[in-house]
């Protein structure tokens, strides 16, 4: 992994930043959802507050459970954009940009476990 300082050094980290404001500039049918929307956002913040926690851990061990705990998150944001497709809450070309979006940031995550094990 190199040496990294800080948290905000981590790609992973500065993707889901990225994740969690897309989550909450999401516009149209989902604003009228409160659940769905409040859910989503949880989810991304989730994704990207653990990845800083578990940095702050004292022991590669604590911050690989902390990593895990950020990818499942990464993932129900995936789970999610699928309901909201059945939904018909976004438009398909957004929605596939999101996708994408999440398949980078957990793959980035993983990436990050590899490394540390």
């Amino acid at each position: 992994m190199g040496k990294v300082s800080r948290f905000e050094e981590l790609k992973c980290w500065q993707n889901a930043r990225l994740f969690v404001k897309q989550a909450y500039e999401i516009k149209g049918p989902l604003d009228k959802d409160y659940d769905a929307r409040r859910q989503f956002r949880r989810a991304a913040l989730s994704g990207m507050n653990n990845i800083a926690e578990g940095f702050g851990c004292f022991s590669r061990k604590e911050f690989i459970r902390f990593l895990e705990i950020s990818q499942r998150s990464i993932m129900e944001c995936k789970s999610m954009l699928y309901v909201f497709e059945d939904l018909g809450y976004l438009e398909q070309s957004y929605l596939l940009q999101l996708h994408g979006d999440v398949d980078v940031l957990r793959k980035q995550v993983m990436g990050l476990i590899r490394s540390l094990r």
